[in-house]
């Protein structure tokens, strides 16, 4: 179940940059002047009818980026319980901190009124954030799952020792040492 939570989390975060490229689009940065509430309002009580204009692309983005947030936490959480390999359980910390930072630098973006530096990082940490969400749906796929679990396992995947090793049983040629010790 990890594995299909894993992608449903790559696929909203693709779905979150594809909407702060519309609110980029279409000039609506600053449609909503708050942060990180909505016209005083909290976000998810903002009334569906008053979202009109930038004002609906802009808020959009912040509810997707929140329901994104969301799902990294609980990302994060179910890597830590239950993925045994140390450095995906990294992958996931390093996503929170990432889509936190991410949060912070879309705020502040709003508050300081779309500074061009605070921008720009806000827009890369986003590829960012993709990128490792995409990585731990891979690696906690099923596929990569078994191909780890075979590289495992002693003599796994091993490549066949060269005709002239097998003649004698016991003697090895250079190559095929070589080749057994780099393991």
């Amino acid at each position: 179940m990890l594995p299909v939570f894993a992608a449903l989390v790559a696929a909203s975060t693709a779905l979150l940059i594809f909407a702060g490229g519309l609110v980029t689009s279409t000039g609506s940065g600053l449609s909503v002047p708050d942060w990180p509430n909505t016209y005083g309002w909290f976000m998810w009580a903002f009334p569906i009818s008053k979202m009109v204009g930038g004002i609906f692309y802009e808020h959009l983005h912040r509810l997707v980026a929140s329901t994104v947030g969301f799902l990294i936490v609980v990302l994060a959480i179910w890597l830590a319980r239950e993925e045994p390999r140390r450095w995906v359980r990294r992958l996931g910390y390093i996503a929170l901190a990432a889509v936190i930072t991410q949060g912070v630098l879309g705020g502040i973006t709003v508050l300081w009124y779309l500074p061009d530096s605070i921008s720009i990082a806000h827009a890369s940490l986003a590829q960012i954030v993709f990128c490792l969400t995409t990585t731990i749906a891979l690696v906690t796929s099923r596929g990569w799952q078994r191909g780890y679990a075979e590289s495992r396992t002693p003599g796994a995947g091993a490549p066949a020792a060269p005709a002239s090793s097998r003649r004698s049983g016991t003697r090895r040629s250079r190559s095929t040492s070589r080749i057994a010790s780099a393991r």
